[in-house]
């Protein structure tokens, strides 16, 4: 069952997430959210960061963030 979802987008980034409610074997309460940058130019949308939680026990399933290589050179 989805507890609640939420979006924001701004210029930059678009923002959203849902709580998830697992009920019998698991019984525990999820939380998924994820970051995306638009490319416009390019049609294409970048994954920026991505978190699973999991909020009985406060334990982080996933945790991913794009890194960038910038060369001053």
């Amino acid at each position: 069952m989805i507890k609640t979802l939420f979006i924001r987008s701004g210029t930059a980034r678009i923002s959203f997430g849902v709580e998830v409610v697992l009920d019998e074997p698991v019984n525990t309460t999820l939380k998924w959210g994820m970051v995306l940058q638009p490319n416009v130019a390019k049609n294409q949308l970048h994954l920026v960061s991505e978190e699973i939680v999991d909020l009985d026990t406060k334990e982080t399933l996933v945790q991913y963030k794009a890194s960038t290589c910038i060369d001053n050179t």
